[in-house]
């Protein structure tokens, strides 16, 4: 109803349509840039997932590497790999931090503060394997050596008492003693390299029967009823050795009893707390990557179902796009372009000069009714114009007989001044010759008035045959057919001043070389001779007279100028100069008042122009154009000659 009410102009229809192509344009642009929004949020929940696990398979990563340190410090004992592991454990905590600062999942946040839990309990229980490892190492290598030293001391000062007693049967009991050490010792380092309780029991075993054998030996009976006892200092000697020996032992058992418990403390840490936590760490971080994995297969068929219901969308936006457009376009072209097809047939039937008797869509009232009317307006006027060009063409045949008849009369005139001025010159040669004979038979005998008399009439006959001559030389001008021929101006100009009368010796000059061209050479002479003469023959500056020939080459033509410093000419005589018998100077010079007519005439024959710049007492500058070619000179005729 919007778009077919007959009282809308086809602005408001046009406006209508596209407000509603610009509507369903905003409403498919806010459904894209929903859906849009909806996908970006769904890619940032993905992308976020998935930097999760990049993150994850760091802290992998760096678990791997603190349990490979942690176990060749075990392996090794080296400080650098236990300086690297507790580094590694820092890095790691920080890590879990910043993941956990990233994750809003609750079970995900859960998850990673037991993996924190482990990885910290790992971090201190290294720690306490390290100080284990420190007092096994230091109990290992420097109390029990040192201790085994003062042992083998003892036994050695033990001997060497009962070397100075002599009874062989305690030297058999100090020996058995020596061999249970001995299997102590062998029992202590088999449990060092392989840890083994029965290894250690056996070494303790070892140890407590070696300091029974020596706390067994008494120095008050003798072993060997025949042999004496040993003297008060002897046995008092023998007696210190063996305390001393015994405490040797005891101290020993103990070492070797700290030692055990430090290895023992040592390998709980590292291969039963250490590596629970380690495996603790790697469970909870398989349920991390496998909850984060369902978390991108969620978001993913997530993000899938919105990329097709975006797509749904667009797809059934961009249906009813075209389907609007379609019938818009189908309503535009019926109602604007079907009638707009139709009035430009018109308008181009009209331009053909056609007149029409029913305009389509005259009848409307909108701007497409204006151009209906318009289009009557001009059938309206095609019909005055078919009218005015009948008339037109009426009066252009009788223009066209008319003309015909003038150029024929104009040709007779041309023909009658021929004539006449040739017919008329022998006449004017008797009137001549008979005043000479008078002067010649009678001239004596005549009074000074008969005189004055016949030189008026040689004058008036001289001057009557100048102008014949000029009346000739204008009949002419275009009755003559010569050849174009390759003139140099140069020397041709020069050879007319030779000729030319210079009585009050005027300065002629040539700023610079005038060129050669390829011209029809008589007339061009005839132009520049009048001009170079009338510009001498009017010059009141006597020897201080100058006259300046100059030429310049404007396209296809030559620009020739005659500048003089003479009398000069009004302004208002610039147009009379160049009519025939006209004569506007006061100077006493001869002239028939035709030079400036052949000039003019023969200029504009072939195709060139001339223009006068002077004013009186400035001097007088004719300028006119020639062309460079006789081609170029029937270019610009041609025209002249079909009006």
């Amino acid at each position: 109803m919007l778009l077919h009410s007959k009282s809308k102009s086809l602005k408001t229809r046009i406006f209508i349509s596209s407000g509603l192509m610009v509507m369903l344009c905003v409403l498919g642009n806010l459904l894209g840039w929903g859906g849009q929004q909806v996908l970006l949020q769904n890619f940032e929940a993905y992308e976020r997932s998935d930097e999760t696990s990049h993150d994850l398979l760091r802290l992998d990563r760096l678990a791997e590497r603190l349990k490979f340190r942690a176990e060749s410090y075990v392996h090794t004992g080296a400080t650098p790999q236990l300086e690297m592991a507790l580094t590694l454990n820092h890095d790691l905590l920080d890590g879990i931090a910043d993941v956990q600062d990233e994750v809003s999942d609750p079970e995900l946040s859960e998850i990673l503060i037991h993996m924190r839990n482990h990885i910290d309990l790992f971090g201190q229980q290294l720690l306490l394997a390290s100080d284990e490892r420190r007092v096994r190492s230091e109990v290992l290598q420097q109390q029990l050596p040192a201790q085994e030293a003062r042992v083998d001391q003892a036994f050695d000062r033990l001997e060497d008492s009962l070397a100075s007693v002599g009874s062989g049967l305690w030297n058999e009991q100090v020996l058995e003693a020596e061999q249970s050490y001995a299997e102590a010792r062998k029992h202590m380092l088999r449990y060092f390299i392989d840890p083994d309780t029965r290894a250690s029991r056996a070494m303790v075993a070892a140890l407590r029967r070696s300091r029974r054998q020596i706390d067994g030996l008494d120095w008050d009976q003798p072993v060997d009823p025949s042999s004496d006892l040993p003297s008060p200092a002897q046995r008092a000697a023998a007696a210190t050795a063996q305390t001393n020996l015994v405490a040797e032992l005891r101290e020993l058992q103990t070492l070797s009893s700290r030692a055990i418990q430090a290895t023992r403390g040592y390998l709980f840490y590292t291969n039963v707390v250490m590596a629970g936590e380690i495996s603790e760490f790697v469970h909870y971080s398989n349920l991390l990557k496998q909850h984060v994995r369902r978390m991108l297969a969620s978001q993913r068929e997530t993000r899938d179902a919105d990329v097709r219901k975006t797509r749904t969308l667009g797809l059934v936006t961009s249906l009813i796009s075209v389907a609007l457009a379609v019938g818009l376009a189908v309503y535009l072209s019926y109602v604007i372009f079907h009638p707009i097809s139709q009035l430009t047939d018109t308008f181009w039937q009209l331009a053909e000069g056609s007149t029409i008797d029913a305009i389509p869509a005259a009848a409307r009232h909108d701007e497409i009714g204006r151009m209906a009317a318009a289009a009557e307006v001009f059938s309206l006027k095609n019909r005055e114009t078919r009218e005015l060009l009948a008339r037109s063409r009426k009066l252009s045949d009788e223009l066209s007989r008319k003309a015909v008849a003038l150029e024929e009369s104009n040709l007779e005139l041309d023909q009658f001044a021929y004539v006449a001025s040739h017919d008329l010159k022998s006449p004017l040669r008797g009137l001549n010759s008979l005043a000479e004979w008078v002067q010649e038979d009678c001239g004596e005998m005549l009074p000074d008035e008969s005189k004055s008399h016949l030189k008026l009439m040689q004058d008036r006959v001289r001057k009557m045959e100048m102008l014949l001559n000029d009346l000739l030389d204008y009949s002419r001008i275009g009755r003559q057919h010569q050849a174009p021929e390759r003139v140099d101006l140069d020397k041709a100009v020069r050879a007319i001043l030779e000729m030319t009368e210079n009585p009050s010796g005027v300065e002629v000059v040539f700023p610079r070389p005038l060129p050669t061209l390829t011209t029809l050479k008589v007339p061009l002479q005839q132009v520049i001779l009048n001009l170079v003469t009338n510009a001498i023959k009017y010059n009141d500056k006597g020897a201080r007279g100058r006259v300046e020939v100059d030429c310049e080459q404007e396209g296809d033509y030559y620009r020739f100028s005659i500048t003089d410093n003479g009398i000069g000419i009004d302004p208002k005589y610039h147009e009379r100069i160049f009519q025939m018998y006209q004569r506007v100077a006061v100077h006493s010079a001869d002239g028939t008042g035709m030079g400036l007519a052949i000039v003019k005439k023969q200029i504009e024959r072939h195709g060139g122009r001339i223009e006068v710049l002077s004013d009186v007492g400035q001097g007088a500058t004719f300028s006119f154009t020639w062309p460079n070619s006789i081609k170029a000179a029937a270019r610009h005729v041609e025209p002249q000659l079909s009006h």
